[in-house]
């Protein structure tokens, strides 16, 4: 069974499982371990895309920790912006703020870029409540200038007759009448 050698040049520790062995790697840490145990790692639990390398004899060393420490980074960066995107889509959809765990944290923190903050959630029927009042409010001032402009067309159109006189007693009169019919109509429909 070949041996190969297995390097954590990142600043994290690495921590994986094969066969029901545990293998641990600190920051600076090289391990030899089998070449099945090795691929494990690497490749099927994905620790060679946190920054996790094997390297060889012929290998220069200061490439194989310049490529890690790269890659580590480009990691670190694309699970921050995982999050961030994540609770933008939350965001506009009006879901809940997903808190990023201590991990992520500390990513942001190392690599100074910043965490989408915490939103609050607005209530749908509040958000509702509020627009149809704002609607109602407007409804109320559009039919009050509606009931002035009547108005004012209203007394425009009253007819400029003086009812002391002959023909101003007979407009009152048949306006009375006209109102007095009016009501007995009203009270038939009622009854």
């Amino acid at each position: 069974m070949a041996k190969v050698l297995v390097v954590n040049y990142t600043n994290e520790k690495m921590e994986g499982m094969h066969a029901g062995i545990k293998y641990v790697l600190d920051p600076g840490a090289m391990k030899e371990m089998s070449d099945k145990a090795a691929n494990h790692l690497l490749e099927t639990q994905g620790l060679s895309r946190r920054g996790l390398r094997q390297q060889s004899a012929t290998d220069d060393p200061e490439i194989v920790r310049q490529e890690a420490v790269a890659t580590n980074r480009e990691f670190k960066l694309k699970m921050i912006e995982k999050i961030n995107a994540q609770n933008e889509r939350r965001r506009l959809s009006g879901l809940s703020y997903i808190e990023p765990n201590k991990k992520i944290k500390a990513y942001a923190d190392e690599l100074g870029i910043d965490l989408k903050k915490s939103y609050a959630i607005e209530d749908k029927s509040k958000s509702d409540v509020r627009e149809l009042q704002f609607e109602n409010a407007n409804l109320r001032n559009e039919l009050l200038e509606m009931k002035s402009m009547m108005k004012d067309f209203m007394e425009a159109a009253k007819p400029k007759i003086d009812m002391r006189t002959k023909e101003g007693k007979i407009l009152k009169a048949k306006l009375e009448a006209e109102k007095h019919q009016a009501e007995e109509e009203t009270q038939e429909t009622e009854e």
